[in-house]
């Protein structure tokens, strides 16, 4: 039965992570740390320019973070959700059988997704 709610879980958070793009987000992140680290470092700028690029990119990467984080705090939310229904499923994902199996359930549904988009288009 936790096999089952495993795999519940690991399709929703996949959906999450595709619909909401949370790797794109990440990747937007770094982006942001680099920008604010070269805008930091430096040294042709003035001292005030400074202080309003950093405020502007410091306010952008808040933003971005806090997506970042709700994001997580959603997958965290779904699987308590779950442990109180499936009640082994914490030892179960942290198990090495968990996680080749969800390694296993992700590649499927990746797959038969796909496959299934193909037929229907």
């Amino acid at each position: 039965m936790t096999q089952i709610g495993l795999a519940i879980f690991l399709i929703i958070c996949y959906e999450i992570f595709v619909y909401l793009k949370f790797f794109k987000l990440l990747r937007l992140n770094l982006v942001i740390y680099k920008k604010l680290f070269s805008n930091i470092f430096d040294n042709s700028l003035s001292d005030k320019k400074k202080e309003i690029l950093i405020f502007k990119i410091s306010k952008k990467l808040f933003l971005v973070s806090l997506k970042i984080i709700v994001i997580l705090i959603l997958m965290v939310l779904i699987f308590y959700l779950l442990s109180l229904y499936f009640l082994n499923i914490i030892n179960f994902t942290l198990s090495i059988i968990g996680f080749l199996f969800s390694i296993i359930v992700i590649f499927l549904y990746k797959y038969l997704k796909v496959l299934i988009c193909k037929i229907i288009i």
